[in-house]
């Protein structure tokens, strides 16, 4: 037999299936993403620091936003890479070497050596990567008296939940090695949720700690972290949500306490202080606020409070109440205090948000106790005459109230649409507060809502019509909650919102999501709210259900045919040519979520499928599905509007994972058979939106799942680049489709490398570690098990993230 035009034949054919599936990529022009600087933060900050040996070295973290550092002071912030997920706990930074510092996460701990900038996992020892956080810290701590001694405590101090199975609150971990493995040496507390919201060697002992765990208030341990024994004689027995350690006195520390009921009477919260290491506390509130009242919202409440390490008798602490609230320093350990800041200086510091309360995270400099940082939900302050005056480091206001952001944005953002009808004119659209903003001159600087717009509840789209695109229709709504829709005629400088009665049968979940209405006559106009679409005929005064099937979601016109639009549902997508009939095309994705229309072309249509199975990216054309690229982890895509062939996809997850499956940006030149990853520059992979900027070739914005939004420009030339992003061209991935049942990786360097083999839904079959080697070489993996299928292997090494698609066929 002649096996020669057999093995063509088969090689041919496997040539053939890995360009359809996107394995073998051809080059396509590179993206370098940069922030956008929209207004920030917009997201929930939980976490400060300044540099003890630079003042003008920054860092601030929040709930989902990542990490951002800034060199000079806050008066800008830069991305910061290496994170897996971006759930950001407290900061420690390394006693003798000013270029490393840790941050607690709810993945385990990270560490940086380059003061910030890049990150790397340290969780040797601890539970294994799993579909949930398994080993949330919020603290890590070094022993006074050995560097190579650290403690990480599980819990977290923004009470952010675990999720799903089973993590390990209350947990101690001990490395003696410099934090590269970590040993289980104790558990405080009974071991649920929060955990350890905070941790403190006593002054300088390196026997004697204590730390504030959730609901069961304060524990001391005098062996090193070993066994630990309740402390709270002469605390309430309420929620402590802070421990804080004078620097040298180890018989001196404070804790601060939520407000809590006694026989139906709520009882506001206090600062405490001993004298004694914790054998006793006495509260010191004369010039705190003790405002009393059974709303909990009203009622005084203290969640953390620091001692400036230059000068120990100045302490800040915040009152969280929503009125009368503000910040206090003492100058004389805590005798007395004084508000520093309140509502009517809040009021006269420009902040691109609502200016609101709750300062929940403070940091003092470590070199001048008159610098303090205090970050909120929307945004961070920073003061440097003690409290004086005080300035937004997280946005600048512009002319005309107009604000830009400094480079860390916290936004969990929803959409980015261009104006197609007027240059220069964008929103962007986000949950809670960052629920919508408009740009009037090409992204430069930002507006918020307009007149009449409520604040929160987030923003999920928007539609433009109407001359100039004047009018435009916005849905909100977050978490089920009813938001509304909200119309403008005037370009957004002020609006109305539609109530919620105006929608007959509504129920369940009444959050807004697509919305449509024809260019030429904005009194039409369709909407997708709690699950079913909605038709107006008279500008938004009264509704009626167009469409009553589950679970739609997103509204989809034709340019050139704008009474002909799909709207994506749980049972596919279905199409109307008149507004209100509908059918469910055929062969169309179930459970599908977003729609793009080529804007090149109306016989071109692309449904997504996000976490769904099967999930991925389809195509209609010439009234045939084809699925195009089998990731579930797909929320967006955008065509070119200049070179049809030219698409882009996002991929997005939900934060409860100790490590997101998500894989970033995908270039592709060839109208999906082969796909390039396009990551360079961004901070965050979660990402849930995408756009050509219609009016600017070669522009895209993104939106990311909690730290904002970025601006990418395609090159026409591959480069290399040397940031932290930068895509190794060495690594070579091989055989595939595998052969022998092993993997190999090669063009490494001789630094360590951690890899994950995930299916095509994300989950982690495979994760492991090849630890720093004296010469660099391969890795191989033992795949032997595998079943047929394609699987995704992320590598990453030297703060470089690469995803390869894997078949075995």
């Amino acid at each position: 037999m002649n096996i020669l035009p057999f093995a063509r034949g088969l090689f041919a054919f496997i040539l053939a299936s890995l360009t359809c599936l996107g394995l073998l990529a051809q080059p396509s022009p590179a993206i370098r993403w940069q922030p956008l600087n929209e207004p920030g933060s917009g997201g929930a900050i939980t976490s400060l620091s300044v540099s003890p040996t630079n003042h003008q070295r920054l860092l601030v973290g929040g709930d989902m936003l990542g990490v951002g550092v800034s060199e000079d002071g806050g008066a800008s912030w830069r991305p910061t890479f290496g994170f897996k997920s971006w759930e950001i706990a407290d900061f420690t930074w390394h006693p003798t070497n000013p270029q490393e510092v840790w941050a607690g996460t709810m993945s385990g701990p990270y560490v940086s050596r380059d003061g910030g900038h890049t990150w790397e996992e340290r969780r040797g020892g601890m539970p294994p990567l799993a579909n949930h956080y398994t080993c949330p810290i919020q603290k890590i701590l070094f022993d006074p008296s050995n560097a190579a001694r650290l403690l990480a405590f599980g819990g977290s101090h923004r009470n952010w939940d675990g999720g799903p199975g089973t993590s390990q609150w209350g947990a101690v971990w001990e490395s003696t090695n410099g934090g590269t493995t970590w040993a289980r040496l104790a558990t405080i507390g009974n071991g649920t949720a929060p955990g350890i919201v905070q941790a403190t060697f006593a002054g300088r002992s390196s026997t004697v700690l204590l730390a504030a765990v959730g609901n069961q208030r304060v524990f001391k341990s005098t062996d090193g972290g070993r066994t630990w024994n309740p402390a709270n004689a002469g605390l309430p027995a309420t929620y402590v949500s802070w421990v804080e350690a004078h620097p040298t006195d180890a018989n001196t520390l404070y804790v601060s306490t939520e407000s809590y009921e006694v026989n139906g009477t709520r009882e506001p919260g206090k600062i405490y202080r001993t004298r004694n290491g914790g054998q006793s506390w006495q509260a010191i509130t004369q010039g705190l606020h003790q405002t009393k009242t059974n709303d909990y919202a009203f009622c005084s409440r203290y969640q953390t409070v620091v001692v400036a390490p230059s000068d120990p008798n100045v302490l800040y602490t915040s009152d969280m109440s929503y009125w009368p609230f503000g910040i206090f320093r003492s100058q004389d350990g805590g005798d007395t205090w004084a508000q520093v800041l309140d509502y009517d200086k809040k009021q006269r510091t420009p902040t691109a948000y609502v200016p609101a309360p709750c300062m929940s995270v403070l940091a003092v400099d470590p070199r001048d106790a008159r610098v303090l940082l205090a970050g909120n939900t929307e945004y961070v302050l920073k003061t440097t005459s003690a409290g004086q005056s005080w300035e937004d480091i997280t946005s600048t206001p512009v002319a005309g109230g107009a604000f830009k952001g400094r480079g860390y944005s916290g936004l969990v953002t929803t959409v980015v649409r261009f104006n197609p009808y007027q240059k220069d004119h964008a929103v962007l659209m986000g949950l809670d507060d960052g629920k919508f903003w408009q740009s009037r001159d090409g992204l430069q600087t930002w507006t918020w809502g307009g007149q009449g717009m409520p604040h929160w509840n987030g923003g999920n789209n928007v539609c433009f019509a109407g001359p100039q695109g004047r009018v435009m229709y916005a849905s909100f709504g977050q978490f089920g909650n009813y938001g509304g829709i909200g119309k403008t005629t005037d370009g957004g400088q002020s609006w109305t919102i539609v109530p919620e009665s105006a929608f007959p049968g509504l129920g369940g979940s009444k959050e807004g999501a697509g919305v449509y209405a024809l260019p030429t006559n904005p009194d039409h106009v369709w909407a997708c709210l709690g699950g079913t679409l909605y038709r107006s005929e008279n500008g938004g005064s009264t509704w009626v259900p167009a469409l009553i099937k589950p679970g739609l979601t997103h509204i989809e016109p034709l340019k050139n045919s704008p009474l002909t639009f799909y709207v994506s549902g749980t049972e596919g997508v279905y199409e109307t040519t008149d507004g209100r009939n509908f059918r469910l095309l055929p062969g169309s994705p179930a459970n599908a979520t977003k729609l793009r229309v080529d804007p090149t072309t109306d016989a071109r249509l692309y449904a997504m499928a996000w976490r769904a199975s099967p999930g991925g990216l389809w195509k209609r054309e010439n009234n045939t599905w084809t699925r195009l690229n089998p990731d579930a982890s797909i929320s967006d895509v955008d065509v070119d509007p200049t070179n049809t062939r030219r698409l882009v996809i996002v991929t997005n997850d939900h934060p409860y994972h100790d490590a997101a499956y998500v894989s970033g940006v995908w270039l592709s030149e060839d109208g999906g058979a082969t796909w390039t990853q396009q990551n360079d520059g961004l901070a965050m992979l979660r990402i849930e939106t995408v756009r050509f900027n219609p009016w600017q070739a070669g522009q895209l914005v993104l939106g990311t799942y909690g730290r904002g939004f970025f601006r990418g420009q395609l090159s026409t030339t591959v480069t290399a680049t040397a940031g932290p992003a930068a895509q190794s061209a060495a690594w070579a991935v091989y055989p595939n489709p595998i052969t022998r049942g092993e993997l190999t990786v090669t063009g490494l360097t001789s630094a360590a490398v951690r890899y994950t083999l995930l299916d095509r839904v994300g989950r982690p079959l495979l994760t492991g570690r090849r630890p720093a080697q004296t010469a660099s070489g391969s890795l191989i993996l033992n795949v032997r098990r595998l079943p047929a299928g394609i699987y995704l292997l992320r590598l990453e090494q030297e703060g470089r993230q690469q995803v390869r698609r894997v078949l075995v066929p």
